[in-house]
């Protein structure tokens, strides 16, 4: 079964094996992504984010694209923001004034995301990039072929200590995959 973050379907998978094998796959591809890219990509709605005061004008929010804000409240929700802009791709809400509200959490309500390919279909049509679901399907395919091969440990020594430790995973990730993913991966501050 399709886990509910799989970016691509069993039929783009061009391999012979079996339906439940290419699940698998997927499913670990798109974890994989999710945990490159530092973020979620299935669309939501109703998503709650409790969000620090900042006196930057940018309040950024984790899933994007932004669809819809439905609120933005402080003060336990009793006074409501109705001032802003909404950059959807960018996934931040723009306030010139800011968002300093330092006493309070600013709670944010909203619905974001991609409709993903295996939930394409009428009124939803798919919008996740290609770009994200092309590098699934090339990670799911790599997967399957790298499923025999160890992983390459790295060891350093001298005369008084010795190390080991497993190769940068970001580093066994095919650079066609990072090179479809790097527009859509967040990097942590």
């Amino acid at each position: 079964m399709l886990a509910d973050n799989a970016l691509t379907t069993t039929d783009k998978i061009r391999l012979s094996i079996d339906a439940t094998e290419k699940e698998m796959l997927i499913n670990a591809a798109s974890d994989i992504i999710e945990t490159y890219c530092n973020r979620e990509f299935a669309k939501d709605t109703g998503i709650v984010e409790l969000k620090e005061g900042t006196e930057s004008e940018y309040l950024p929010l984790k899933k994007y694209p932004i669809l819809n804000v439905t609120s933005i409240t402080y003060d336990d929700g009793v006074e409501e923001i109705t001032s802003y802009t909404v950059l959807q791709e960018e996934g931040v809400i723009y306030r010139p004034e800011g968002w300093n509200f330092e006493k309070y959490d600013l709670e944010v309500t909203y619905d974001g995301g991609y409709v993903l390919p295996k939930d394409d279909g009428s009124p939803n049509p798919r919008t996740l990039p290609q770009g994200i679901e092309h590098a699934a399907i090339m990670l799911a395919s790599h997967l399957h072929h790298q499923q025999d091969a160890d992983f390459r440990v790295q060891r350093k020594s001298n005369a008084d200590m010795s190390e080991s430790y497993f190769e940068n995973a970001e580093a066994k990730l095919p650079g066609t995959v990072r090179a479809l993913l790097s527009p859509y991966r967040v990097i942590p501050i």
